[in-house]
């Protein structure tokens, strides 16, 4: 290689390559909606249009302008992402260690559909399921929807199938008021929710002694806007008449997450029903402002950026020196 190649023309060949690299692994991996659909890299162009295809089912998800959630019972898709669609079985199998533990608490349970409680408290509206003979109280049934599926099931993989569309009667909003808010310990209270008597609105848990002698809350004159929604920040505004507990829908992470209203007070993020968040709001009519902006990840980026720059100085440096 020496004799072909000088040691300059190697350097920006790697350079080249790792650049090449960092930027096929962040939009493949790290951004979901340019992952290529199946276990194949490659696919036929046919294969990836149904893929970015919005087929009924999709349409009629996309109709609700509402923020909510969809339970999945066909298989564990990604494709929804594509849409904005979101599916609580997530679109990817590493998961947060509490959100898992709900997630096993209740297959060990014998639930293939998850309880009505976990449903509304996670902000599910839809219910997606292979067969039209589902009956229960909570649900309408929409009818029946072609849609693509895109799964491990290779007999059926691109090919559009029948389905079942179901709305639950009372879901929740993805921001809701609590009356009650007890606390309890973390094993105590994933059995609890599990329970199909669980109703978020009307019990809350937390494991946080600040609610050791619990809280009882009038919520029927207690509003909440959700304002704008990013999976980094969030934006709502509350007009209550006494002081309220807010439940936000959203898994709970203890690092990085802040809340801050329009007079610049913050406010503690608590982790409610063992796995998503909940914050106190004064009464009145207040705006805030939920951001992710954890320490590490700026100073990890820090680090990148230095280091790439460094190494661009390095080999400007030396093609200098050679000259």
């Amino acid at each position: 290689i020496r004799n072909v190649l000088s040691a300059k023309i190697v350097k920006i060949i790697l350079f080249i390559l790792v650049c090449y690299d960092f930027t096929r692994v962040n939009h493949e991996i790290i951004s979901p909606k340019y992952h290529i659909p199946n276990k194949n890299i490659l696919n036929e162009k046919e294969y990836l249009d149904k893929y970015l295809t919005k087929d009924s089912t999709v349409k009629l998800l996309n109709e609700d302008y509402s923020k909510f959630r969809i339970f999945d019972a066909i298989g564990n898709q990604n494709r929804w992402s594509v849409f904005d669609i979101e599916n609580v079985n997530g679109y990817h199998p590493a998961k947060l260690n509490l959100y898992n533990d709900m997630i096993e608490g209740i297959r060990k349970n014998g639930y293939n559909i998850w309880p009505i409680g976990i449903l509304k408290m996670l902000n599910v509206k839809y219910l997606i399921l292979p067969e039209s003979n589902f009956t229960h109280p909570d649900f309408i049934n929409k009818g029946s929807s072609s849609m693509y599926y895109f799964g491990p099931y290779e007999k059926y993989d691109g090919e559009l199938i029948q389905m079942n569309v179901f709305e639950l009667k009372e879901s929740l909003p993805r921001l809701y008021f609590v009356e009650n808010l007890s606390y309890m310990n973390n094993v105590s209270i994933l059995d609890e929710i599990i329970n199909n008597k669980f109703n978020p609105i009307k019990q809350s848990y937390t494991s946080n002694d600040i609610a050791i002698d619990g809280y009882q809350f009038n919520i029927d004159n207690a509003d909440v806007v959700l304002n704008s929604w990013t999976p980094n920040e969030l934006r709502f505004t509350t007009n209550t008449s006494t002081n309220q507990f807010l439940v936000i829908s959203e898994i709970f992470y203890p690092y990085g997450w802040s809340v801050v209203d329009n007079k610049d007070k913050t406010y503690e993020i608590y982790k409610v029903n063992e796995s998503i968040r909940g914050i106190f709001v004064p009464k009145g009519e207040y705006h805030f402002k939920m951001i992710f902006n954890p320490k590490d990840v700026k100073v990890g980026s820090t680090l990148s950026f230095s280091a790439f720059f460094l190494i661009l100085i390095l080999l400007f440096y030396e093609c200098l020196i050679r000259q």
